[in-house]
């Protein structure tokens, strides 16, 4: 999209996302003044007149001097032809013309369907335009949409900057790219392509229009979250769809489950009039909030396969998860950026797969216990792995982000202990299959979170901080006689459905912050803020 009038203020973008497939755009040039604005999400369009050919007499209807005139109506009408954009002229009474019209050579379809809309110059109309019909495959036309939809931003400057999204909501949504600074004398403008790097040519690049919301000075706070299931919410429900469904369909999946009760969203900046989520869903003009963490996810699915050898990390191919790009080359963070907040570290640490086999296995804890796979004891094998693999890759995640946003401060949560002292826990799995874990193995568990907390990253002078979560969870762990911060076992799903939790021994919730985990979490970060003096 082409915006003729340059803006002179800083902008937040937001784009419409909509059912409708469009494999391509076209342009064209209608009037001058502005249109009259529709509602969002509405596809009403205007009716062609039945015979466009019978013009009246233009000095009996409109009267002296309408030749100096230049207002122009902009419609669409649709056939199995193509999908045809008219005009009409006040200058010429409104006599309908076409102005283009829009089609795929050898595509088959039986109607053209599609939209226009005026930018608020009144200089650009743009079209998106599809055929009615674009598969046959009915799971693909209920799932349309891309994980990568990837919107580049040119600047009046001349300068990009990109946001890459998913797209999936399968719903008519408003969604938030960010604030761009779209001062200067040039012509900014929006593009959207349709090329991905998972593209197989079966997921639609669906869209429908963008907004662009003046604001009156730059926002003070550019926030990021980025990390793992810990920060993107896991445990505490409400997953946004975009982010929780298909999980067991490998082809559509995303299982990231973002959730608006995540802690980075229930945080407060020091002295901010409300939550760092309530702020961002309100497009309040002093902050701009992205949220791109993701369940699962390990360090090398946050870092950037630019930013290392051969796109690799320790061997392992630098990538995001569920479809979605890397967390950090999906463009939220940049010099604006003011604070980038994350845990990570956890499944690189095996936290799941150590917690299964302890709860199915033998005693976990005792000194020559090894878990499948390792040929060491496993609490020998976890020391070194956390203290060298697991260390590293925090680090590296800390420094990616330091590259990509070299103005942040940057807060990384560590995590709690899970269970609390002398804690023996019973686990029923369906149909009727009892593990648990003893008070030696849930104690060993725990004792992980405490090498994890040791290898935090901190450096105040550099304005790094590790925040060590287990006093605030201390006294409400699992088993706890308090209120508990964590789920325990939580049932899973025990056939298909269309979430993002698939069908598996446990649910993904296990073993996670529950929303009062999520406060927890959010009140650790608020005392950080504080501590290091970052206010609203």
């Amino acid at each position: 999209m082409t915006m003729k009038r340059p803006l002179t203020a800083l902008a937040a973008l937001l784009c419409a996302t909509t059912l409708l497939s469009a494999p391509s755009t076209a342009t064209a040039k209608p009037p001058g003044g502005p249109p009259e604005p529709r509602p969002a999400g509405s596809t009403e369009k205007a009716t062609a007149p039945t015979h466009p050919d019978r013009v009246p007499d233009p000095d009996a209807r409109l009267g002296a001097g309408w030749r100096r005139a230049t207002d122009r109506a902009v419609t669409t009408s649709s056939d199995a032809t193509g999908l045809h954009l008219l005009v009409a002229d006040e200058a010429q009474a409104y006599a309908w013309r076409t102005a283009a019209t829009l089609a795929e050579p050898g595509l088959d379809a039986d109607q053209w369907i599609g939209q226009a809309c005026v930018t608020g110059s009144g200089r650009r109309a743009v079209v998106v335009y599809g055929p009615r019909t674009f598969t046959n495959r009915e799971p693909l036309m209920q799932r349309g949409g891309t994980r990568q939809a990837k919107y580049v931003v040119r600047r009046p400057n001349g300068t990009t900057e990109h946001r890459t999204i998913p797209t999936q909501w399968e719903a008519n949504k408003w969604v938030n790219l960010g604030v761009f600074d779209f001062t200067g004398s040039g012509t900014p403008k929006v593009e959207l392509s349709n090329f991905t790097l998972d593209g197989t040519g079966v997921q639609d690049i669906a869209w429908d229009a963008i907004a662009v919301q003046p604001l009156p000075s730059k926002p003070r706070h550019f926030v990021v979250a980025l990390g793992d299931s810990y920060s993107s919410g896991e445990g505490s429900g409400a997953y946004t769809r975009v982010s929780d469904q298909y999980g067991d369909d490998a082809a559509n999946r995303n299982s990231c489950r973002r959730s608006p009760n995540a802690w980075s969203q229930k945080a407060t900046i020091p002295g901010a009039p409300g939550t760092i989520g309530s702020l961002a869903a309100g497009h309040n003009v002093t902050i701009d909030a992205q949220f791109v963490a993701c369940s699962g996810a390990r360090a090398h699915n946050v870092m950037s396969p630019d930013l290392v050898t051969d796109g690799k990390w320790q061997g392992t191919r630098v990538e995001g998860q569920y479809g979605e790009i890397s967390q950090i080359d999906q463009g939220s963070l940049n010099a604006n950026t003011t604070a980038v907040m994350f845990s990570i570290g956890g499944n690189d640490a095996r936290f799941t797969k150590v917690g299964d086999s302890c709860a199915k296995g033998f005693d976990c804890s005792a000194p020559d216990y090894v878990m499948e796979g390792d040929n060491k004891p496993l609490g020998e094998k976890q020391t070194e792995l956390i203290n060298g693999v697991v260390k590293d890759s925090v680090r590296e995640v800390v420094r990616q982000v330091r590259v990509r946003a070299p103005n942040a401060r940057i807060f990384v949560m560590g995590y709690p202990h899970l269970f609390e002292p002398g804690c023996q826990y019973a686990i029923t799995l369906p149909p009727a299959f009892t593990v648990g874990l003893s008070t030696n193995e849930t104690a060993f568990l725990n004792s992980l979170a405490d090498q994890m907390a040791a290898i935090l990253p901190s450096d105040a002078a550099n304005k790094v901080h590790g925040m060590d979560a287990r006093s605030e969870f201390g006294g409400h762990g699992i088993c706890a006689a308090s209120t508990e911060y964590l789920n325990g076992f939580v049932v899973p799903d025990l056939q298909e459905d269309e979430d993002g939790d698939p069908v598996q021994a446990s649910s993904m919730e296990t073993l996670h912050p529950n929303q009062d985990g999520s406060l927890a979490y959010a009140r650790i970060l608020n005392n950080y803020m504080s501590l290091y003096g970052y206010n609203w």
